[in-house]
């Protein structure tokens, strides 16, 4: 089994003693490691709509800012890699792409469909719910597969992009939400549900650099 982070571990504590708190504003760790560095476009940083056009793959995608959530989720990668990586020296791991997406199209297409009969709209339903529309390669951001929701409600979608020595490593990950949240959680149940989403791809990245650091030390 798995240990746990220490990302995980001092997130457990304050959430644990949060739980009345209507505004969640957690104390965040000191950076682990040096070896994780930051190159995102300036811009990724904030809150976008990918598209406003209904007919459009990414209707109603919008990027979440990093000001307004209550994590840093750079750091968090930070201190996972430092709990689960051992680094050379001269390594470095540099951070290109880290965004995270609330595809809303999904809950506007499962209300136009009684309309419509699902004729337009970013997403569909399967089985109670969200799908995507526009198969993975021609979206731009913010897809999601079927398997990955088990509610009709706006899938959240952190996508990874990271380099180490020379070669890029990519991955993503997606949920659902059980009860209705916006785009940043204020509360515990929808925080530790956020959390999860960002330790779930972080380790999706971390286990290709431990296969290529194990194959080719």
């Amino acid at each position: 089994m798995k240990r746990r982070s220490r990302w995980y571990l001092l997130t457990a504590g304050w959430l644990a003693t949060s739980a009345s708190t209507a505004q969640v504003v957690p104390s965040v760790p000191s950076a682990a490691t040096p070896n994780v560095e930051d190159q995102r476009p300036p811009d990724q940083g904030k809150q976008h709509t990918l598209s406003l056009g209904i007919w459009d793959c990414e209707y109603m995608v919008t990027r979440l800012s990093d000001k307004k959530m209550p994590i840093d989720r750079i750091q968090q990668l930070r201190s996972e890699i430092s709990s689960a990586l051992t680094l050379a020296p001269n390594d470095q791991i540099v951070v290109t792409n880290y965004a995270v997406y609330m595809n809303e199209g999904a809950q506007v297409a499962a209300q136009a469909s009684a309309v419509a009969a699902g004729a337009f709209g970013g997403v569909a339903l399967s089985g109670g719910r969200s799908a995507p529309r526009c198969p993975r390669e021609k979206m731009r951001a913010g897809w999601f597969d079927v398997s990955e929701t088990t509610t009709h409600r706006p899938p959240i979608i952190a996508e990874v992009t990271v380099r180490f020595r020379a070669k890029e490593y990519s991955a993503r990950a997606a949920y659902s939400p059980e009860i209705a949240t916006g785009y940043y959680p204020t509360d515990q149940r929808r925080l530790a549900d956020r959390i999860a989403l960002y330790t779930k791809v972080n380790q999706l990245i971390i286990a290709q650099i431990q296969k290529d650091i194990t194959d080719h030390p």
